[in-house]
């Protein structure tokens, strides 16, 4: 996370490469390059890796909200609402607001939900690291 919050994503791809060369499965560094993919304009190579981490950690809040705010942003809002449901069924959570969460949703909705995934802009890049890694420092 050191690389990714300093924009060294080169540092960044060798350090989760060499994990993954280690653990293949290892749901946090799968989390780590679909982060890193949207750094780097790979807005579905990301869905790809962050799927899987969010099947590899499903008690992991971090996973679900970088998927949910990746999917939300490229405008697939129909995605992101399935994504707050498997959040939902994986079991309680405190400290998350999904009613708030919904009518972002349901607003956003209106505008646009474009079914597949588009790219993202440096600014939407940027936010979507911001809220990533705001997610993850809340790790247990």
């Amino acid at each position: 996370m050191v690389y990714l919050r300093s924009g060294n994503t080169s540092g960044a791809r060798a350090t989760l490469q060499q994990g993954l060369a280690r653990t293949p499965d290892a749901g946090q560094l799968l989390w780590g390059m679909g982060v890193l993919s949207v750094m780097e304009g790979q807005a579905a190579k990301a869905e790809q890796y962050l799927e899987k981490s969010v099947d590899l950690l499903p008690d992991w809040p971090g996973s679900y909200s970088a998927l949910g705010v990746l999917y939300f942003q490229t405008g697939q809002i129909q995605k992101s609402r399935e994504t707050l449901e498997r959040f939902r069924q994986a079991g309680p959570r405190a400290g998350l607001d999904v009613e708030r969460i919904e009518q972002a949703l349901d607003a956003a909705a209106q505008h646009r939900d474009t079914g597949k995934i588009q790219g993202l802009s440096p600014q939407a890049q940027q936010q979507f690291l911001q809220i990533a890694l705001a997610f993850a420092d809340q790790a247990p």
